[in-house]
C-alpha cells in the first residue's frame, strides 16, 4: 500500500531516515522539545484531560539480566506484557506508587500505563525502545531529580521480585517483568505551542497529544470505525490540512484500505487545495514512503510513468519536507 501511495502523486518521495513516525513528530515539532514530555502528551492523545500543572510519565515494564561484569536490559518486544497482566502488575505497584507520591490512571491501550505526580520534576530518562541490549550503568536518568526516579525504579524491582506473574512467565519460559521504567517524565506548562492549524491521525497517542498542544486536533486510530472517521472528516470538509501516520498499521489493514481510503481522501483534498500527507508504514515495509497531496499535483489512476514509482521522484531532508508541505 505506501507503495502505490507514491506511485499515484506525482511528488512520491523517500527522505533518508525518515520512518514514519518520526517524520511526523519533526514535522510537528521541528526544534525535538516534546520529545521530553511524552507523558504528558500521552495522556493528552488518551482523552485524560490531563492537568498541565502535574509531572507525567509512561510507566512501562523491562527485564535485566545480570551478566558477570552489569546489567543489561533485553529486547522490550520480548517482554511485552500480556493483556491479563496488566492488572496484577501495576496492582503489585499501587503502594509503591503512592508512597513517593504517584497517582496511577488507567488507559484504554493495554500497553500504556500513566502516572503523574505534583510534584515539578527536573529529569531525563531513556524511553523503553532504547534500552534494547543496553547497560543500566549507561541508561541511568539525569537531571536534578534523577535520584527520585532511581528510587521509584529500586523499591519497584522488589515489589516484582516474586510477583505470581512473574512465576507464571518463567514456568511457560518466559523472561520476569522484574523492572518498572519511569520515561517521559515532563508538564503540559513545559511544552511549545504552535499555531498551524490541521488534523493528525495516528494509533501513537503521544503523537495525538503533540497535535492538540500544537493547535491541531489529534485524532487517535485504534480499529477499523477509525479509519473511516478519517475518511469522514475528509469528505466532509472539516479538514484542509491533514497527516495521517500510518506507520502502525499492519500490512492487511493497508491493503484492506487500498480503495477505500485513498482515493476519496486525495480527491477530497485536491477539490478544495488542500493538504495531506500520508506516512507509510506496514508489516512489510522496510523503507517507509510518504505521498504528498497538493490538489492539482495529485493523480488518481492505476498507471503512471515509471519515473513516478516510490522514490523516484527527488530526495529532500525531513526539513525540506517539512518547509514545503507547510508553505
Amino acid at each position: 500500500m505506501p507503495d502505490r501511495l507514491a506511485r499515484l502523486g506525482r511528488s512520491g518521495r523517500v527522505a533518508p531516515g525518515s520512518e514514519a513516525d518520526g517524520l511526523a513528530w519533526r514535522l510537528l515539532d521541528p526544534a525535538g522539545r516534546a520529545s521530553r514530555h511524552i507523558g504528558y502528551l500521552a495522556a493528552l492523545g488518551m482523552d485524560l484531560r490531563p492537568d498541565p500543572e502535574r509531572t507525567w510519565a509512561c510507566l512501562s515494564f523491562a527485564h535485566l539480566r545480570q551478566t558477570r561484569e552489569r546489567l543489561l536490559f533485553i529486547d522490550h518486544e520480548a517482554t511485552r506484557p500480556r493483556p491479563d497482566e496488566r492488572d496484577p502488575l501495576t496492582e503489585a505497584l499501587a503502594g509503591v506508587m503512592d508512597e513517593a507520591g504517584w497517582r496511577m490512571h488507567p488507559t484504554t491501550d493495554p500497553q500504556l500505563w500513566l502516572i503523574s505526580t505534583d510534584r515539578h520534576m527536573v529529569v531525563e530518562v531513556p524511553p523503553l525502545a532504547h534500552l534494547d541490549g543496553a547497560s543500566l550503568l549507561d541508561r541511568q536518568p539525569t537531571g536534578t531529580d534523577a535520584m527520585a526516579i532511581v528510587t521509584l525504579v529500586t523499591h519497584g524491582q522488589m515489589a516484582l521480585a516474586r510477583h505470581e506473574v512473574n512465576r507464571r512467565r518463567q514456568r511457560v519460559g518466559l523472561v520476569p517483568l522484574n523492572t518498572p521504567w519511569i520515561w517521559g517524565v515532563g508538564r503540559g506548562v513545559d511544552l511549545p505551542r504552535a499555531s498551524e492549524p490541521g488534523a493528525c491521525w495516528s494509533r501513537d497517542a503521544a503523537l495525538c497529544g503533540l497535535a492538540r498542544a500544537s493547535g491541531w486536533s489529534g485524532h487517535r486510530l485504534d480499529g477499523a470505525s477509525s479509519w473511516e472517521q478519517v475518511v469522514e472528516a475528509v469528505l466532509a470538509g472539516r479538514e484542509r490540512v491533514g497527516l495521517l501516520d500510518g506507520s502502525a498499521a499492519t500490512a492487511q489493514e493497508w491493503d484492506g484500505l487500498d480503495a477505500g481510503l485513498l482515493a476519496p481522501l486525495a480527491a477530497a483534498m485536491g477539490r478544495r487545495g488542500g493538504r495531506l500527507l500520508i506516512a507509510g508504514g506496514g508489516e512489510r515495509e522496510e523503507d517507509l514512503p510518504w505521498h504528498e497531496s497538493r490538489g492539482w499535483r495529485l493523480r488518481i489512476g492505476n498507471w503512471l510513468p515509471p519515473q513516478h514509482l516510490a522514490g523516484g521522484g527527488p530526495v529532500s531532508t525531513i526539513e525540506e519536507l517539512r518547509e514545503s508541505w507547510l508553505a
